[in-house]
């Protein structure tokens, strides 16, 4: 293997590794989601608008928070993908 076939080949290995702790990170994000709309449902059953309406606006930002997330992960997930192609030519 030539020395610039293992540099993309180094740099294709960092992207991806990038892109799994994206997602890893996402992951975390969409479990800490889960544990915020189960209070908010079980806040909902407990008590009045005021308290409610206060975790569903916090329940929407985190959600906003974690598609963003999502979408950054996959878009340095397919980042790398185009690069591994680009090296294997």
């Amino acid at each position: 293997m030539s020395k610039e076939a293992i540099k993309h080949h180094h740099l294709t290995a960092i992207q991806h590794h990038e892109a799994a702790k994206k997602h890893e990170e996402a992951a975390i994000h969409h479990k800490h989601l889960a544990e915020r709309h189960q209070s908010a449902v079980q806040a909902h059953e407990n008590s009045r608008d005021g308290v409610v309406s206060k975790l569903k606006g916090d329940w929407r930002k985190h959600l906003d928070e974690s598609k963003k997330k999502v979408e950054s992960a996959y878009k340095t997930s397919a980042r790398a993908h185009k690069k591994t192609r680009e090296v294997a030519k």
